[in-house]
């Protein structure tokens, strides 16, 4: 049976509670100082997105013009 609206948020907001919380900790390449896993993961998640170019502004080889 699917899940309900209500039902998903309560997971969502149980999991934000839980990634909150969490104490994973890295070093990034070149690093000494230790950081929480999720910022590290939340920050590369924010380049990837900044990075991002939607497909339907690529040209097609026919659109190039020599």
């Amino acid at each position: 049976m699917p899940l309900t609206n209500e039902e998903i948020l309560a997971r969502l907001v149980a999991l934000e509670e839980k990634v909150a919380k969490s104490n994973l900790m890295m070093k990034r390449p070149g690093s000494e100082k230790y950081e929480k896993l999720v910022d590290v993961v939340c920050e590369h998640d924010k380049r990837i997105s900044e990075l991002h170019v939607p497909a339907s502004s690529y040209l097609r080889l026919d659109q190039i013009q020599e």
